[in-house]
């Protein structure tokens, strides 16, 4: 019986979502703060939200979310 390896290609995958996603809550942040923004903590909040499903879903969803924003 041999030991399965630690850092499957999997867990690598997963490692560098979450470190996508760390760094998208951290410069939003940063950059709402930079503008000023009131409760800039929300920018964090909605890049966590928005990087945590995968990218082609994620698109459909902003580009649809902001077309319904315009309309309002």
């Amino acid at each position: 019986m041999g030991a399965t390896p630690f850092f499957t290609r999997e867990y690598i995958d997963h490692l560098k979502q979450a470190a996508k996603t760390g760094i998208a809550a951290i410069a939003s942040l940063y950059l709402a703060r930079l503008l000023k923004m009131p409760e800039s903590y929300w920018a964090a909040i909605s890049a966590i939200i928005v990087m945590y499903s995968d990218v082609g879903k994620t698109v459909s969803a902003s580009w649809y979310r902001l077309i319904e924003r315009r309309s309002v």
